[in-house]
């Protein structure tokens, strides 16, 4: 048996209701178990515990269970205050207990405020297909079973009020935060460039061109129409699942960022996560981001959404337009890197043409 310091409040007392609620099985108990702290959480730790034991009501003597432990503590994110509880206030609302068949979160067994500083949840483990194993089969479940929740709140279903979601200001937030690290040195390199650097002239200016927009895009994107949005969904926190009769789901976890989103909003960050953090071949980066696309229209459609596609590919296109092309100028000041650097030139090449697009998108729907 192996345990953490951290978890020396652990036991197998302690722990045989969590793993009995997580059985259903109240004759349920752990006679062994060992805990290993994982990658992942951006609050706190998150331990994966996994053990053996016995039940009377299966006359089973030896049955193994494995679950997750994520321990939070107080982190303030730039224009977020209530970051680090919103996760466990989501897992006791009631609202996101009822979601559609094919969009699930982790099961909550149990949580814990230890002090007003430090909170557990005990959640179920969750297991399908993830992060780099993801193809673009996976890829596409993923978008269309997001948009059979989120198509919900876009025909009949109320948005959440609970003052602890994030707000629809999110984009600003993020504008904000990456804004002000990318653009002392998107000036300083216009005005005084340099010649080993791979950010062009055209591609300084046209960032710069797109900072001066800002607003405008903004201004836009905040009359879409509006959902329940994760705000971090992306490979590393979504699994791809198919149960023994064929019936696929997705299960999301980590929602310390959800909250009023618009649409087209999580399905940017899906696209643009996997680009930047995931060394996807960029020779495949638009047919990526027609599959994912497509197949959120298509769920949407499913829910009976009939709203105008242009209004999805507007969010869609802004949300990567706004995001991306600013924290990727941060992320480029990094590294020293050259084969980094000139991916990540690629990549802003390919986050600018999506404002491109989004331009054309509002001349035409204003014209309309």
């Amino acid at each position: 048996m192996q345990v953490n310091t951290e978890l020396e409040s652990v036991n197998k007392s302690t722990l045989t209701p969590i793993v009995q609620k997580l059985l259903q099985d109240k004759t349920f108990q752990v006679t062994d178990y060992k805990a290993l702290r994982i990658d992942g959480g951006t609050i706190g730790e998150v331990y994966l515990i996994d053990g053996s034991g016995r039940s009377l009501q299966a006359n089973v003597s030896d049955c193994s269970w494995s679950i997750v432990l994520k321990i939070q503590r107080p982190y303030v994110r730039f224009g977020d205050p209530e970051s680090w509880q919103r996760e466990v206030l989501i897992y006791q609302s009631q609202h996101f207990s009822e979601l559609s068949s094919t969009f699930k979160i982790p099961r909550c067994l149990k949580v814990e405020e230890k002090s007003e500083n430090e909170t557990w949840i005990w959640l179920e483990r969750v297991e399908g297909v993830h992060n780099l194993e993801m193809r673009l089969e996976e890829y596409a479940l993923a978008a269309r079973h997001l948009a059979h929740f989120q198509g919900l709140y876009l025909v009949d279903k109320e948005l959440p009020t609970y003052p602890w979601l994030s707000t629809h200001y999110w984009q600003v937030k993020n504008v904000l935060d990456w804004g002000s690290g990318a653009l002392p040195w998107l000036v300083k390199m216009q005005k005084y460039p340099e010649s080993d650097s791979l950010f062009t002239p055209d591609l300084l200016k046209e960032t710069l061109v797109l900072w001066s927009e800002r607003d405008q895009f903004l201004d836009v994107l905040n009359r879409l129409p509006q959902t329940l949005c994760h705000r971090d969904y992306f490979a590393g926190n979504i699994f791809v699942q198919k149960d023994v009769v064929g019936e696929e789901c997705t299960v999301a976890i980590d929602w310390d960022c959800s909250g009023i989103g618009m649409i087209g909003e999580d399905i940017a960050d899906l696209l643009g996560e996997t680009l930047v953090f995931y060394d996807f071949d960029l020779s495949g980066a638009s047919e990526l981001r027609e599959v994912i696309f497509e197949n959120y229209l298509k769920g949407l459609r499913e829910t009976g959404w009939q709203g105008d596609k242009r209004l999805l590919r507007l969010g869609y296109t802004i949300s990567l337009a706004l995001h991306w092309p600013f924290r990727i100028v941060c992320r480029y000041q990094k590294t020293e890197d050259q084969h980094t650097q000139q991916r990540y030139v690629q990549i802003q090449r390919f986050m600018l043409d999506q404002a491109v697009e989004a331009r054309e998108l509002i001349k035409q729907l204003r014209e309309d």
